[in-house]
């Protein structure tokens, strides 16, 4: 499940239109309404700001969309623990906002699935063009 789908089902899950959710994010409807659509990724301060209109942790967004750290898919013997948090490692080694510390469990299944997401859009817009 992508996250517009995620997104969208928790919302109606919550009796939420998305006037009332993009109220709440403080983004607009019709942005909204491209993210639950697919056609556009949200900024990771944008998911944030949705997971806290919906009262739910960043996470609960990617919901089958990301390796869950305690799956058997992330396991060290079936992925490599350098390869799983390869992505992971990267993005908090350049973090710009002064903080050092490590990212939390629920920061790293966001950026997982964040790259995730963001690789399959990469790989359609190139099958796109190759058309």
């Amino acid at each position: 499940m992508d996250i517009g789908t995620q997104i969208k089902e928790l919302r109606k899950a919550k009796k939420m239109t998305q006037v009332e959710l993009s109220a709440h994010a403080e983004i607009s409807r019709s942005y909204l309404a491209d993210v639950e659509a697919g056609r556009y990724n949200p900024s990771l301060e944008t998911l944030s700001k949705l997971a806290q209109a919906l009262s739910v942790e960043v996470s609960a967004l990617f919901k089958g969309n990301a390796v869950q750290p305690d799956s058997p898919a992330a396991s060290p013997e079936n992925t490599g623990s350098a390869t799983r948090d390869n992505g992971v490692r990267t993005v908090a080694a350049h973090k710009t906002d002064g903080y050092e510390d490590e990212l939390t469990e629920d920061e790293k299944i966001a950026v997982r699935a964040f790259l995730e997401t963001y690789r399959k859009q990469k790989q359609m817009v190139k099958e796109k063009k190759g058309d």
